[in-house]
């Protein structure tokens, strides 16, 4: 659908940052701690969603 209404860039950040939703809905919701392999999947995927976004 995204690509069909040429919002393909906006599709891409928004399925880049999958993996982040779990851990903030914990951290804001369920009040846990993130552990290091935790913070160090929140680090790498904002970069890699950096990376896919800018040109």
């Amino acid at each position: 659908m995204a690509t069909r209404t040429a919002l393909v860039a906006v599709a891409s950040a928004l399925s880049c940052l999958y993996p982040v939703v779990p851990v903030l809905v914990g951290l804001t919701f369920l009040r846990e701690r993130p552990g290091r392999t935790q913070a160090a999947g929140l680090v790498l995927a904002l970069a890699a969603c950096a990376l896919i976004v800018v040109p």
